[in-house]
């Protein structure tokens, strides 16, 4: 389920940029490419506890969890950023704007997984 609406969140995301900004189909590539990755290193927080939200598991308690979500960070930066880079994958430069809708739509992944936790927890 949460796949899915990745996805479709990702869909969205590409065709609002596309179709909507009107950017290039290389820019509206990237920003899917990048969403996928930044949901999937927003989201692991959340997996962490199918029943604890995500306040309560303590942050400090996988410091190799936070390793490698800063990491997985840097690594799609470099993708997007450094030009050699950007010729293997086939990205381009994304703007702030770019930016605060993948975080934004990963933020909203989170709630969405938070939301089906604690309505669950209510029902049990």
């Amino acid at each position: 389920m949460i796949s899915s609406v990745a996805a479709a969140m990702t869909l969205v995301a590409f065709g609002y940029v596309y179709n909507i900004l009107e950017y290039s189909l290389e820019h509206a590539r990237t920003v899917a490419f990048v969403m996928l990755g930044v949901n999937s290193l927003f989201y692991v927080f959340s997996s962490r506890s199918l029943s604890e939200p995500i306040w309560r598991v303590g942050w400090k308690r996988n410091p190799w969890l936070l390793l490698g979500v800063g990491m997985g960070f840097v690594l799609q930066v470099i993708v997007v950023y450094v030009p050699f880079l950007q010729e293997i994958f086939q990205t381009v430069e994304l703007d702030i704007l770019d930016w605060l809708i993948v975080v934004m739509a990963s933020m909203v992944l989170v709630a969405m997984v938070e939301g089906v936790k604690f309505a669950y927890s209510r029902s049990s």
